[in-house]
C-alpha cells in the first residue's frame, strides 16, 4: 500500500495525472519543523569554542564604552596595536555586540541558544532555496540531515556562524539574479538584497570575503559563458552594477579595505599553517584520527551526483561548486560554507535524475521517510543525552580553567600571568581587567607569538624570556590540548625550585614565583609531583 502510494505521488507530480485514488503527501512544513527541533537537540551541546571569549569581552568593552577598540586593552604583551593588526579587533564588532547581548540576557544558554537559532537558520536555507529552485522535498529532507549532521562538528560560537548563514543567501541571490538578467527583468528593486546582505555581512565577519569571493567569480563565469554566446546584453550590464556595487558596500567597515590584504598576507604564512582549523580534513583524518564521516558521505553523493548530472549543470553553478568542494578539502573550516552552499542545488540534480525512473523515485522517497523515521527517535532519545548533559553544565567538562581562574580572583596573586593560547580568550572574559594576559587566539603579535612558542617548548630560553616578562603567575593544563604532549616547560618548572605547584585540578594547574607571592606559596603549596598527574591519567 505504502509503495502504491508513493508511486501515485510521484506519477501525478511528474506528469500531471492521478495514478490512484488520492494523491499522499504530508505537510512539508511540519517535517522540516520537526526536523529542526531534531537539529536543535542535536546542537543543544554546552559551550566549548576558544574564541568565543574574547569575543564576549570585546562585546562587553564595546557596549560599556560605546566605542570600537582603538589597541587592545586584554594582553600586557602586545601594547600599541599595529594598523595591520586592527583587523582582528574591530572586524566582528557587531557579532560581538549580538553574543554580548544574549550572554547578558540569558548568561552561557543565551549564548547556546544564539548559536542554535543560528545554525538552524542556516540549515533552513537549503530547504527554502531548494524549494524556489524546485527541488524535489525528498531530496532536499536527505540532503538537509546529512549537511546538519556534519555541522555538529562546527559548533563554536563565533561570529563564523553569521558566515554560515548569509554564504548560501548570497549565492541564492546570484542565482536570481541570474535569471532575471536571463528574462531581461532586473528592476530597481533587484538593486537592494545583495547590496544589504554584504554590508551587513562585512561588519559581522570576515567571512564576507567568502560573499565578495562569489560575487566576482559569479560575474566572471557569466560574462564568459556570454560573451561566448554572444549576449552580452544591457540587463546583464545592469547586473554588473548590482554585483560592484556590493562589493563596493563590504568596503564600508571599521577596517575598510585591509580585511582583503590580510587575507593575502595570511594565506600559506607560518602562523596558518599552525593553526588547526586550517588543515585538510584529509590530514586531519590521516594523521589525527579525526574523521568527518558525514562530510565526506555528503562529498562523495555530492561527485556521483554532479558526474551524473554533469552536462545539465549550468556552467557558472558548476564552476561555484566545484571551487566550495576544492575548498573544504584544503581546509576543513571551509566544509560548512560548501555543505550550505551547494546542498539546495545537489539536491535539484538529484531531484532531475529521479524524475527519469519510477524506481529511484520510489526508493528516494523511501529513504526519506526512514530518515524522517530516525529523526523522530533521535529527538526523543537526545532530550534525555545531550541536552541533560548541557542543562548541567553549559561549558564543556575541562575545556576551561574555571577552577584555577577562581583560585586567581580569590588570592590575587602578584605578577604578569603566563597562560597558554587556548585559554588565552577565557582568561580574558574572567580576569580582565583585575590582570591582562600573555597571548590568546587573535595572535596580534607575532614576536609575542614566537615567545611563547619559546616559552613552552625551549630550555634554553625559559628564564630569559619569563623574566624579561616580568611573570609571576603560570596558568597551563598538564599536555598539549591537540596532541596529547606534554610540554617541556612542565619538566622545566618541577626542576626549577623558584617555581611553586600551589593549584592542581583535573583541568589546569597554578605555579607562582616571586616574593610578593611568598605569603599564598607557604599557604597553598603542593608536592610538585602532582605536577606529572595528567600524564598518569
Amino acid at each position: 500500500m505504502l509503495i502504491q502510494h508513493i508511486s501515485s505521488r510521484y506519477y501525478t507530480r511528474f506528469y500531471g495525472q492521478q495514478a490512484g485514488k488520492e494523491n499522499f503527501r504530508p505537510n512539508q512544513g511540519f517535517l522540516l519543523f520537526i526536523i529542526l527541533i531534531a537539529f536543535a537537540v542535536y546542537l543543544f551541546v554546552p559551550l566549548w569554542d576558544i574564541d568565543l571569549w574574547y569575543h564576549l569581552a570585546t562585546g562587553r568593552y564595546i557596549f560599556e564604552h560605546k566605542a570600537l577598540l582603538s589597541n587592545d586593552p586584554f594582553s600586557y604583551t602586545t601594547g600599541q596595536v599595529l594598523s595591520s593588526e586592527m583587523v582582528n579587533l574591530r572586524g566582528y564588532w557587531l557579532a560581538q555586540l549580538f553574543f554580548y547581548f544574549a550572554y547578558s540576557t540569558l548568561g552561557n544558554y543565551g549564548l547556546i541558544i544564539l548559536r542554535v537559532i543560528l545554525l538552524l537558520l542556516s540549515l533552513s536555507t537549503i530547504f527554502i532555496i531548494g524549494r524556489k529552485i524546485k527541488s524535489d522535498d525528498s531530496c532536499l529532507l536527505i540532503f538537509l540531515v546529512l549537511a546538519g549532521l556534519a555541522l555538529r562538528d562546527f559548533t563554536g560560537e563565533r561570529p563564523q556562524l553569521f558566515s554560515f548563514l548569509l554564504a548560501p543567501v548570497v549565492f541564492y541571490l546570484l542565482h536570481d539574479l541570474k535569471n532575471k538578467y536571463e528574462k531581461s527583468s532586473v528592476t530597481a528593486k533587484s538593486f537592494m538584497p545583495l547590496p544589504l546582505v554584504i554590508l551587513l555581512w562585512s561588519n559581522l565577519h570576515r567571512g564576507f570575503i567568502m560573499g565578495t569571493a562569489l560575487i566576482i567569480l559569479f560575474g566572471i563565469s557569466e560574462a564568459i559563458r556570454l560573451s561566448f554566446k554572444k549576449k552580452l546584453d544591457q540587463s546583464f550590464l545592469t547586473a554588473c552594477i548590482i554585483m560592484v556595487i556590493s562589493f563596493s558596500a563590504s568596503l564600508i567597515n571599521p577596517n575598510t579595505y585591509k580585511p582583503y590584504i590580510d587575507v593575502v598576507t595570511f594565506e600559506g604564512s607560518s602562523l596558518q599553517q599552525r593553526i588547526s582549523e586550517y588543515m585538510s580534513p584529509v590530514t586531519l583524518a590521516i594523521e589525527y584520527r579525526r574523521v568527518l564521516p558525514f562530510y565526506w558521505l555528503y562529498l562523495l553523493s555530492f561527485f556521483i551526483i554532479l558526474g551524473l548530472s554533469i552536462k545539465n549543470i549550468p556552467k557558472t553553478q558548476l564552476i561555484v561548486m566545484l571551487v566550495m568542494a576544492a575548498i573544504s578539502l584544503s581546509a576543513f573550516r571551509y566544509i560548512p560554507f560548501f555543505l550550505l552552499i551547494t546542498a539546495p542545488y545537489i539536491a535539484f540534480h538529484l531531484s532531475v535524475i529521479i524524475s527519469t525512473k519510477a524506481s529511484l523515485r520510489i526508493i528516494t522517497d523511501i529513504l526519506a521517510y526512514a530518515i524522517f523515521l530516525l529523526i523522530l527517535i533521535f529527538v526523543f532519545s537526545g532530550f534525555n543525552g545531550s541536552m541533560g548533559r548541557t542543562f548541567k553544565s553549559s561549558l564543556q567538562e575541562h575545556r576551561f580553567p574555571e577552577g584555577a581562574v577562581e583560585f586567581t580572583l580569590n588570592n590575587r596573586p602578584s605578577g604578569n600571568v603566563f597562560n597558554t593560547f587556548n585559554w588565552g580568550g577565557y582568561l580574558i572574559w574572567r580576569l580582565y581587567p583585575e590582570y591582562r594576559i600573555f597571548i590568546d587566539s587573535r595572535t596580534l603579535s607575532l614576536k609575542v607569538f614566537s615567545d611563547y612558542t619559546y616559552i613552552l617548548w625551549d630550555k634554553n630560553k625559559w628564564t630569559f624570556l619569563l623574566d624579561s616578562y616580568d611573570i609571576r603567575t603560570i596558568i597551563m593544563p598538564g599536555l598539549n590540548d591537540f596532541t596529547g604532549e606534554l610540554y617541556e616547560l612542565t619538566n622545566y618548572l618541577y626542576e626549577d625550585k623558584n617555581w611553586h605547584l600551589v593549584y592542581r585540578d583535573d583541568t589546569a594547574m597554578v605555579f607562582l614565583r616571586g616574593n610578593e607571592n611568598s605569603d599564598l606559596i607557604k599557604k597553598f603549596s603542593l608536592p610538585k609531583t602532582d605536577i606529572y598527574t595528567h600524564v598518569i591519567k
